[in-house]
């Protein structure tokens, strides 16, 4: 009798489990899928808003461009696309984003966009020394989600295809409750950082050309490691560089400032690399000298990001260098 009564209860349970789950996959079938990049079960983190802004224009703008800033954060917050277009008489927009993405994250940024635009002239590629001289950044957990979202190359490279069993299940139960909760409505009306929403920073990135200040003020100077371009680096700008040759865009490698050293690096094996790639893409690569640009403190937001002095100051120098170029805006 006892075996029977524990057979039931475990048959409902069963069944109320099947049931929960597929009300909830009912329910949620629409936004639990590998491609949708925000959750609604929390808010974004500013840096998760700014790649899905920057991504939503690549994906369902078709505008035309001269030119494209692409890259880390230094491009993103150091490059100013209204002074930059202003100064060389060009239609800019920024497409730069975070570091952790690396060259091949941003190549990807680059086809989403080459796939809904006209081709532009020039690529701007900026990032900070640093960044091509580690192979990662310790934020592998926010690529790979944009590589489910967005990843062209990178998600072949990495053999993404569909989520395990598991994972969807918690994140249609996740989704759900966010559902409950309020869910995309509510999330992109609460701050990502004191008095900007998600919303509101879409509607500055539109503003701005995909350009965003910093205004953080505490500085913390450091000093720079040997300067070298690691293996992983080297392959990601290659293929950067293979992809731009290919379309036959002109890219332009400037790296981003540093606060002033107080002890001189050698540059040499640096330096050398990097003429060394422009050699070997001599008809596209061009990359700007100096190549390491030292900065005053007084020009710096932060440890790696300049002030709007800093960032006037930076953009002139591009839009000098691009001017060079004689390139014609298009129409």
């Amino acid at each position: 009798m006892r075996a029977r009564v524990s057979l039931a209860v475990l048959s409902i349970l069963i069944v109320t489990v099947l049931t929960v789950a597929g009300v909830t996959h009912l329910l949620t079938r629409n936004l639990v899928n590998e491609d949708v990049y925000l959750k609604n079960y929390r808010k974004p983190f500013f840096e998760e808003s700014m790649v899905y802004h920057k991504m939503d224009y690549a994906l369902r703008s078709s505008e035309a461009n001269d030119v494209i800033v692409l890259g880390d954060s230094s491009g993103l917050m150091d490059v100013d696309s209204l002074q930059l277009g202003k100064a060389t008489g060009l239609r800019v927009y920024n497409l730069s984003t975070m570091g952790w993405l690396h060259a091949d994250g941003h190549l990807d940024i680059l086809k989403n966009y080459l796939a809904h635009h006209p081709k532009p002239k020039l690529i701007v590629y900026t990032v900070l020394p640093k960044e091509v001289q580690a192979d990662n950044s310790g934020s592998e957990p926010f690529k790979d989600r944009f590589i489910w979202a967005y990843g062209i190359d990178l998600k072949k490279e990495h053999g993404f295809k569909r989520w395990p069993l598991e994972f969807r299940l918690r994140e249609e139960f996740r989704t759900l409750a966010g559902m409950v909760i309020g869910g995309r409505k509510r999330y992109f009306k609460s701050e990502l950082v004191p008095g900007l929403t998600h919303d509101q920073f879409g509607e500055i990135l539109a503003k701005r050309r995909g350009f965003y200040s910093l205004t953080a003020k505490k500085l913390a100077p450091y000093e720079v490691d040997v300067l070298r371009v690691s293996d992983t680096s080297a392959i990601r700008l290659r293929r950067l560089a293979l992809y731009a040759q290919e379309n036959r865009i002109l890219l332009l490698i400037r790296l981003g400032p540093i606060p002033r050293q107080k002890s001189s690096k050698d540059q040499r094996e640096f330096s050398g690399w990097f003429d060394r790639f422009q050699g070997e893409f001599k008809s596209t690569v061009l990359v700007d000298k100096p190549l390491i640009l030292e900065y005053d403190l007084n020009r710096f937001s932060d440890a790696s990001h300049l002030n709007p002095a800093g960032t006037a100051r930076f953009t002139a120098a591009i839009a000098d260098r691009v001017s060079r170029l004689k390139l014609k805006r298009g129409p």
